[in-house]
């Protein structure tokens, strides 16, 4: 896949480079920037650029959205579960040892009490992982948060808080395991550089095979 960009000139006084939703490359550059510059930051950037092209391509590459109805799958930690819809009941949404139990009263908000329950158990059932492996491995994220990140599995701001996309309550732990290493590999190291993958490598040998695993599957883990 060959890459082009668009430049935007302005009063700045340096070259920056973003992605839009519809895979749009935009270089921000100062207007005394010359093509040359602007085309030696690009060619720097590349890695990075497929990188996220492809992170982005595993997550929106995905089946249809799920229907709150009787029996329909639902994904937790890996693994499917069926949906039962109940009523007369005092709870919204509740998960058993083999199902989902849903209110039939509130199916109008169906997707909005789901993505709630994703990110208590995140909170309840991985929050405590990523301080673990954190601690483990040397990293010092200063905050940890699980919101709704579209295309991304996780982030790291440039001062190393660290969120985390809802979504990856869907994946099988070991999955989740290498999400939140590669993010904390962020709070050393902010681009996909050489030297972030030898850190990355450094503390899951293996996590290459991960990484493949999402590729392959990303877009299945959907709500």
């Amino acid at each position: 896949m060959s890459l082009t960009y668009k430049i935007i000139k302005s009063e700045r006084k340096t070259i920056s480079l973003i992605i839009e939703k519809n895979n749009d490359i935009i270089i921000k550059a100062p207007n005394n920037a010359t093509q040359e510059k602007i085309e030696e930051f690009f060619m720097k950037k590349q890695i990075w650029i497929y990188t996220k092209l492809e992170e982005k391509k595993c997550i929106s590459q995905s089946t249809d959205k799920k229907e709150f109805v009787d029996w329909e799958w639902f994904y937790y930690l890996g693994r499917m579960y069926k949906l039962k819809l109940v009523d007369n009941v005092d709870f919204k949404l509740k998960f058993t040892k083999n199902r989902f139990e849903f209110n039939r009263q509130f199916l109008n908000l169906g997707e909005e009490i789901f993505i709630d329950w994703y990110k208590h158990k995140f909170t309840e059932k991985i929050l405590s992982k990523v301080k673990f492996l954190a601690k483990k491995h040397w990293f010092t994220p200063t905050k940890i948060i699980v919101r709704d990140l579209k295309n991304r599995w996780g982030s790291c701001t440039s001062d190393n808080k660290i969120n985390f996309n809802w979504k990856i309550m869907l994946a099988p732990v070991s999955i989740i395991e290498y999400i939140i290493i590669h993010e904390l590999c962020h709070t050393k190291e902010k681009n996909h550089s050489p030297k972030f993958f030898n850190l990355l490598y450094r503390h899951m040998p293996d996590f290459e095979n991960y990484k493949e695993w999402l590729k392959r599957n990303g877009g299945e883990l959907v709500l």
